[in-house]
């Protein structure tokens, strides 16, 4: 539940902005929003879908936003909603299967995006000679692991793997993942970096695997995607517990994230200052004084609601804009160059994926914070905002 208020965090205060209540005036007419639970069961998604479409005249609903993770089930859910005619802007998908969904934009950098800049980081610096270990989730329906997997498996060159073939489990099933079997030889192995292909709330269990090998004098750094952001979230293991594996097994815990304060820092030509500006004065932590923007997901649903919102509004007139009106628009302003974003220029393509996103390198260190080692892209160079006159 952390996660989702986050999420909720991160869409009102991307509604205080466009409703004129945070700074400035607003800009059209005013944005209410609805809360849509799912539930975990294909009959309660179903329901709500039914729902929400059912609503949509006498609501005057205009657009879905958040759409959950990137699994199978989000996508049913999601290519019903735009079926019925309704645009969807998702907050934090990233699988490159998204790709073939009809009437979807996304503001998060793609896995394959994730990847490349990963691979870029592994190349580079004191790991540009590493020997890898590559460990990857194949639970069925979980297209944020799978894809992740393939497009690293794309890029990263052979000679550089510790095995030829990824080392798998299957976190669908029953009980805790026990990685003691699969990693018996990593001394043996001696892998200089663990990518994981897998999710966030896995990464306990393979990080207590790797802080009791017995080679603990060779320092391991594990690395993955963004959905490690979901360690700080998972049940049964505390800030505490992170602490001791990362500390006392010597590992470095880096990730390929979506949104970050220190990213800020680091790049700032590729964020959109005016949107950075209410994280960065307090205006946020005013709003919502014991929350924190570390893993994200704030900064991510707000530029989602604040890319709905200017899609929809200047979309031409009509009670109510379908799929087809809504990205017709989202097509009209990518011909004026990439729509701003706290979490980096949106530069959305054909497919509603954006492209060149700023990606940062994250470090989660012992006592628990994140901190930002570079900003980076697929390419290695960030989506870039328009020139700034004056």
């Amino acid at each position: 539940m952390e996660a989702v208020r986050r999420d909720l965090e991160g869409a009102y205060f991307a509604q205080l902005r466009t409703n004129g209540r945070l700074t400035g005036p607003a800009e059209g007419a005013p944005v209410r929003l609805l809360f849509g639970q799912t539930g975990g069961s294909a009959e309660q998604r179903n329901h709500t879908v039914g729902q929400v479409l059912g609503a949509r005249r006498a609501q005057r609903i205009v657009a879905a936003l958040g759409l959950g993770g990137s699994t199978a089930a989000s996508q049913d859910m999601v290519e019903e909603l735009t079926a019925g005619g309704l645009p969807a802007f998702g907050s934090v998908l990233t699988a490159d299967s998204w790709s073939a969904v009809p009437g979807l934009a996304r503001v998060a950098p793609t896995n394959a995006d994730q990847a490349a800049a990963a691979v870029q980081h592994v190349s580079a610096g004191a790991l540009a000679r590493s020997r890898i270990l590559f460990v990857q989730d194949v639970a069925p329906g979980d297209q944020y692991t799978s894809t992740l997997a393939q497009q690293f498996r794309l890029r990263i060159p052979p000679g550089r793997l510790v095995r030829a073939e990824p080392t798998l489990f299957d976190s669908s099933r029953s009980g805790p993942t026990d990685f003691r079997a699969a990693l018996a030889d990593v001394c043996e192995a001696k892998p200089d970096v663990v990518y994981f292909a897998g999710r966030g709330t896995t990464l306990p269990q393979l990080l207590t695997v790797l802080a009791a090998r017995r080679c603990r004098d060779h320092r391991i750094t594990v690395m993955s995607g963004d959905d490690t952001m979901m360690i700080r979230h998972t049940a049964g293991f505390d800030a505490g517990e992170l602490a001791d594996v990362l500390g006392k097994g010597r590992i470095d815990l880096l990730y390929t994230g979506l949104a970050h304060p220190g990213a800020w820092d680091s790049a700032p030509d590729a964020f959109d200052r005016d949107l950075v500006a209410p994280f960065r004065d307090g205006l946020f932590a005013a709003v919502f004084p014991h929350s924190d923007l570390e893993d994200g997901r704030a900064v991510m649903m707000h530029d989602a609601l604040l890319t709905a919102v200017r899609a929809v509004r200047v979309t031409p007139a009509v009670p109510d804009p379908t799929v087809t009106d809504v990205h017709r628009t989202l097509a009209r302003l990518r011909q004026e160059g990439p729509l701003p974003g706290a979490s980096g220029w949106i530069a959305l393509g054909n497919d509603g994926a954006a492209r060149d996103k700023a990606i940062p390198v994250l470090r989660i260190t012992p006592d628990g914070r994140t901190t930002a080692t570079t900003v980076t892209s697929a390419d290695g160079t960030p989506q870039a905002g328009p020139t700034r006159k004056g």
